[in-house]
């Protein structure tokens, strides 16, 4: 589903650069969705083209969702971007705010997907990425914030691994891969 928002609202992450809105739109912004049945057991997982999403918003999905499935675990997971919109409840206005507008959308693509089941194996895999830095440098036993590490100083706790899971159809095509790794 299509969830990008209307431009002009504010944008997720901006809170420390003022009054950042949207000027157009790079990219669309998508939610995706998979369910995982295997019996009664099942598994919906939206991945989210969003930089947060609270559990307000999880829980209003899992009310659209549960009108037209019997799906109740729902797993929604942002993807971090600050090219994001900000959820906020005015926008672009208070009777219909893009937040509503976007966990509807959410929902349906969690309802296409388990209208779309089909057989699949999964596998699973794990690797190392060594991209992020961790922020909050400890210098004298208090941490500090760290937002830039252009000279890559090396920072620690860091998490370098990458999990994955592919998700294939009866003759071994991908149907989907889900992929986990830390940003900062």
């Amino acid at each position: 589903s299509d969830i990008t928002p209307p431009i002009g609202g504010s944008m997720y992450g901006y809170g420390a650069r003022g009054k950042n809105v949207s000027q157009g739109v790079h990219d669309p912004l998508y939610a995706k969705a998979i369910v995982l049945r295997n019996g009664e057991n099942h598994l919906a997982i939206a991945t989210l083209d969003l930089g947060t999403f609270a559990e307000e918003n999880l829980k209003n999905v899992k009310r659209l969702v549960a009108k037209k499935t019997d799906l109740t675990n729902i797993l929604c997971i942002a993807s971090h971007s600050h090219s994001a919109p900000g959820l906020q409840d005015d926008f672009p206005t208070k009777k219909k705010p893009y937040a509503r507008e976007m966990e509807a959308k959410i929902a349906d693509a969690i309802i296409r997907a388990s209208q779309n089941l089909q057989p699949a194996s999964l596998g699973v895999g794990k690797g190392r990425v060594e991209e992020g830095f961790n922020r909050r440098k400890i210098v004298d036993g208090v941490a500090e914030m760290f937002w830039t590490n252009r000279e890559r100083v090396p920072t620690t706790p860091l998490d370098y691994s990458l999990g994955l899971i592919r998700i294939n159809d009866r003759n071994g095509a991908p149907i989907a891969h889900l992929v986990n790794f830390q940003c900062h």
